[in-house]
């Protein structure tokens, strides 16, 4: 499975990480890039994402009425992170 950028990921454990977001993903070794509300940067595969965290599905309802993601240093661009290039 894979997750669309922006994913809200709502921890299981805050004792092991806080609430992220994902910011990218890496085709080529198959990893995300995920920000911690507390700002942290980790780079982490599917399975470790479907470990620590609970996915947030928006309801077509909450799609609509939800403003779209204001990151400009995120999304719509490339960036490098720890050497790897990541696609928003």
């Amino acid at each position: 499975m894979r997750f669309e950028t922006n994913t809200i990921l709502q921890t299981k454990d805050g004792r092991k990480i806080g609430n992220a977001i994902i910011r990218g993903f890496d085709k080529l070794s198959g990893v995300y890039l995920i920000t911690t509300d507390y700002g942290n940067n980790a780079i982490l595969s599917a399975n470790e994402i479907n470990e620590l965290f609970y996915l947030h599905v928006r309801s077509k309802e909450e799609n609509s009425q939800r403003e779209p993601h204001k990151n400009v240093n995120a999304i719509g661009f490339d960036f490098i992170y720890e050497g790897i290039t990541f696609r928003s």
